[in-house]
């Protein structure tokens, strides 16, 4: 097909958008064949009429019409930026501000998602009540540890939000024998 076959398929609506009246693939973007390939409209009338789409840019349509082929109706973006511009998952969901619960996002976790600082905190808070010893009346009445050392005032290390006691005695042990091998560990490195 030449340029005034396709022009002569191009309705002009009253928004501006150069509707192609010819046929379309399933995502919806018109198709053509050119010059001995199928193309797809949008981006053939835009190196014909302002020039190549630079590498690793995609054309993103402003008028959000699929079916539409005006140059000046499109801008080359990043996959990203067309992808959050536009009316899928990805897109509505890049543009909230608000979680689930109404409250604002101010946070970023470590794998680069919005977080809530209010329903986090509310979640830890939940974990925490169900972790508690409050929620474990079997283990609040346990008198000594499982090494047989006394629960007593001086011997009970107490985690402030969870309820749960240590054993500082066992506790003691514990470090003394992880810091006799970590010595070890360096000694024996040490002659070598």
């Amino acid at each position: 097909m030449h340029l005034s076959e396709i022009e002569q398929r191009i309705v002009v609506s009253e928004s501006g958008c150069w509707e192609w009246n010819g046929a379309h693939i399933p995502s919806g973007y018109g198709s053509v064949r050119y010059n001995g390939k199928n193309r797809v409209v949008h981006k053939l009338m835009y190196e014909l009429r302002i020039g190549k789409v630079p590498n690793g840019l995609q054309l993103d349509h402003l008028c959000r019409n699929r079916g539409c082929c005006n140059p000046a109706h499109l801008e080359p973006v990043s996959q990203r930026v067309n992808l959050i511009r536009g009316d899928g998952f990805s897109g509505k969901n890049a543009r909230k501000d608000r979680c689930p619960n109404g409250h604002e996002y101010d946070l970023v976790n470590k794998h680069g998602w919005r977080d809530c600082s209010v329903c986090k905190r509310a979640k830890r808070r939940r974990h925490y009540e169900a972790h508690s010893i409050a929620t474990k009346p079997q283990a609040s009445k346990r008198t000594h540890c499982p090494q047989g050392h006394e629960y007593s005032a001086e011997n009970t290390y107490v985690y402030p939000r969870t309820g749960y006691r240590k054993c500082i005695t066992c506790r003691d042990m514990q470090k003394r024998t992880f810091d006799s091998h970590r010595r070890a560990m360096l000694l024996g490195g040490e002659r070598e």
